[in-house]
């Protein structure tokens, strides 16, 4: 397989059940709630046809944290998805590898998983740090009504709490 690109429209859209990225979203969600999605799209897709494809997939992400789809969609790509949580664990968004079938084989996946695993911990990271200072934000209100908030740098000597946030005076 030689280089090759992959075109798309800005705002375009695709169904949630569609892919190992509909898969990433929807790992968090009942499979009655899939099923009633599934149900409700009104594209015609492998997935409408036969919804044990996306339970199959959304079981995938359930076990090993993320789903592999080997060109099993209308775009004939392959790709590699991982659901991006919140601090309370609700997924928030996914983020996607797509490529040839090829780059997911062997040990390429696995060096994949590891840079996804990253990429998806940056993510949740900031996702709880920006949770961490409306929570700081809200607790600090109760003792002063002027506060408000700034990020800081992290420093090796202060505590996890202090360097998601810390009030200073208006």
């Amino acid at each position: 397989e030689g280089p090759f690109a992959l075109t798309g429209q800005v705002g375009s859209s695709f169904p949630v059940i569609e892919g190992s990225v509909g898969a990433a979203l929807l790992c968090g969600e009942s499979d009655d709630e899939i099923m009633e999605l599934i149900q409700e799209c009104s594209t015609d897709l492998a997935e409408k046809q036969e919804p044990e494809l996306v339970l199959k997939a959304v079981g995938e992400v359930r076990m090993k944290g993320y789903a592999v789809n080997l060109r099993k969609t209308r775009c004939n790509i392959a790709a590699m998805s991982m659901p991006v949580r919140d601090a309370e664990g609700s997924v928030i968004a996914a983020i996607t590898l797509i490529g040839a079938e090829s780059d997911f084989a062997g040990k390429k996946r696995s060096k994949l998983v590891s840079v996804l695993k990253d990429a998806v911990r940056k993510c949740s990271e900031g996702s709880c740090r920006t949770q961490g200072e409306e929570e700081c934000s809200r607790n600090k209100r109760k003792d002063s009504q002027d506060t408000s908030l700034r990020k800081i740098p992290k420093s090796n000597s202060e505590s996890e709490a202090e360097r998601r946030c810390t009030a200073k005076d208006s």
